[in-house]
């Protein structure tokens, strides 16, 4: 027996939906008895084929829900990075662990604005995305900004011939858990909002997240709970009934601070302050920083490092060191002088 009748048989019954068809054809090829045998096993054929094909629609039918179900979640929301990770290429596993190495950036760099999502297979979702910084203007009001870099093209003779300005790009590759889900991974990526944020910021950020961090804060109410915040944190606290006296005398910084650029593409306009509460110790070290009032763009973690490295002249009573409080207050325009912007 040859297999060519076998394959004309199911092509013509997985291509006709007249079983009556199919049965007189194999009657006329193989009798009552094997056309039974063949109808049965066509059948099933029939029936895996009407599965395989059911399956692949609903995969593609849960895909496209998981995609708009993450980009609803995702496109058009002010978004951070938990981790603050500094890279622009990044891999999470589906608990939402870093897949691989990457530094961390500062808080006011770690936003971003998804593009768009899509799917690789059906564990994986790819995010395109541009990254974005923060600042606040002098009313305090919060700007998010497109981070962006410029290039320059130079001909052969080393003269610039173009000039072209690029956001920075992401690319975020998510896993899904075992389960199958994105949840997980989702969350422990991304955080909606400061308010979302709130719980993941380094501590010198802390009483300011206490603050303003909130959903819809009142502003004269936050700057009050950050002042009571930085007092309560404060590693002088224990010395400040006997720093009132006539015979106290301030820490002060000697000689100029040196800033170092927070990162590229920021471009420092407008006016703003930028405050930063800490400690001096008796040996001159500014220690336990927190930030009273920031500026962002990365300013303020620039000036905190540039605390850390100076030098300062210890408070004292009596001529005696001892520990006490400083704020540090410099304006934008002193900043970006000092930056060389």
């Amino acid at each position: 027996m040859t297999v060519a009748p076998l394959f004309f048989a199911a092509r013509w019954f997985l291509q006709d939906d007249s079983s009556e068809r199919t049965s007189g054809l194999l009657r006329s090829l193989w009798g009552n008895g094997q056309r039974d045998y063949w109808c049965y096993h066509f059948g099933m054929l029939r029936g895996f084929r009407f599965t395989f094909v059911t399956a692949l629609l609903l995969t593609a039918s849960l895909r496209a829900q998981d995609v708009a179900g993450v980009e609803s979640r995702l496109i058009g929301h002010p978004l951070y990075l938990r981790g603050m990770w500094d890279e622009n290429q990044l891999e999470f596993n589906g608990d939402g662990t870093l897949h691989g190495k990457s530094a961390v950036t500062s808080l006011t760099t770690s936003g971003l604005d998804v593009d768009s999502v899509t799917t690789q297979g059906t564990t994986k979702l790819l995010i395109h995305a541009h990254r974005v910084y923060i600042h606040w203007g002098a009313d305090g009001t919060l700007v998010r900004t497109p981070l962006k870099i410029e290039n320059r093209v130079f001909n052969e003779f080393g003269h610039q011939v173009d000039k072209f300005v690029n956001r920075y790009e992401m690319k975020i590759l998510l896993h899904a858990d075992a389960s199958g889900s994105f949840d997980q991974v989702l969350h422990a990526t991304f955080a909606d909002g400061l308010a979302d944020m709130a719980g993941s910021v380094p501590k010198f950020w802390a009483c300011w997240a206490r603050g303003y961090f909130v959903a819809h804060p009142d502003l004269e109410m936050a700057q009050q709970t950050v002042d009571d915040c930085i007092q309560e944190k404060s590693l002088a606290r224990a010395l400040r009934h006997t720093l009132d006296g006539p015979d106290f005398e301030p820490p002060r910084l000697i000689g100029d601070l040196r800033l170092r650029s927070p990162a590229t593409g920021i471009t420092f306009r407008g006016a703003g302050s930028d405050e930063i509460a800490f400690t001096v110790s008796t040996h001159g070290i500014a220690v336990g920083f927190q930030i009273r009032r920031p500026f962002g763009s990365g300013i303020d973690e620039a000036v905190m490092q540039a605390l850390a490295e100076a030098k300062f002249a210890p408070a004292t009573i009596r001529g005696e060191p001892v520990v006490a409080d400083m704020n540090y207050v410099a304006d934008i325009a002193t900043l970006a002088r000092s930056l060389n912007q």
